[in-house]
């Protein structure tokens, strides 16, 4: 949203690294909202798991290129290189077990972290909190009104504040990009709306201000006729 604080801030085109770590959670959370901040720290697991996996290298790379087998260069150091039944599997099971440990241990913390901010999350006065999406509304419903008055009728009239219709109208829609389009700028749409609207109030047909175009005579070198005249319009 424009609007959040998250989006008044302006930095500049390197030092905006640095203060996109100084965005705590709670942050993102009250002005982007669940969605987002689950979105990121989604990320920042997977980041986790992946930095504890590059760890396990550490240990791995030496006990593969130890284990006897005949790879060479790159595939020395890979578990491919371990005879069946040799002892280095044996520190390849270690590797899966810690990461396996590692990551349940993180989906725990995210859940609990979850749940406690969701509930903090509903629990406040937020219009996203309250509302429910419907799709499929049948025809004789597709009313505001109609609406309002199907929900108050299963809910009751305190349950229900307003409800909007979103229309799909692709023929309005491209009708309005064509005013603009013909139009050009929103200073001449608003004037020409003002105008239709004055003309289907009053009955009145607003009219732009007359030019006048005069011949102004100026100082400066003579025509051919010796005339010191300049056609100016003003």
């Amino acid at each position: 949203d424009e609007h959040t604080g998250l989006r008044q801030n302006i930095f500049g085109p390197l030092s905006w690294i640095y203060h996109v770590f100084q965005v705590d959670d709670e942050e993102i959370l009250q002005d982007c909202g669940m969605d987002a901040i689950v979105f990121l720290r989604t990320l920042r697991f997977g980041m986790r798991i992946a930095a504890i996996s590059v760890l396990q290298g550490v240990y791995l790379f030496p006990v593969y290129a130890a284990s006897g087998g005949d790879l060479d260069q790159l595939e020395s150091v890979t578990l491919a290189n371990i005879p069946q039944g040799g002892a280095g599997l044996l520190a390849a099971t270690v590797a899966c077990y810690i990461v396996y440990t590692f990551a349940l241990y993180l989906l725990y913390k995210e859940l609990m972290w979850y749940t406690e901010h969701r509930h903090l999350l509903l629990k406040q006065p937020r219009v996203e909190n309250y509302t429910v999406h419907v799709k499929f509304i049948p025809t004789e419903w597709q009313s505001n009104q109609a609406l309002v008055e199907y929900f108050t009728s299963i809910f009751g009239y305190d349950a229900i504040f307003e409800a909007q219709i979103a229309y799909q109208i692709p023929i309005l829609e491209k009708a309005v990009a064509d005013r603009d389009v013909l139009c050009g700028t929103e200073d001449k749409i608003g004037k020409l709306e003002h105008a239709l609207n004055v003309y289907q109030v009053k009955g009145v047909r607003p009219k732009h201000p007359k030019m006048i175009v005069s011949d102004v005579t100026l100082s400066g070198e003579e025509n051919r006729n010796g005339n010191k005249k300049c056609g100016c319009k003003c």
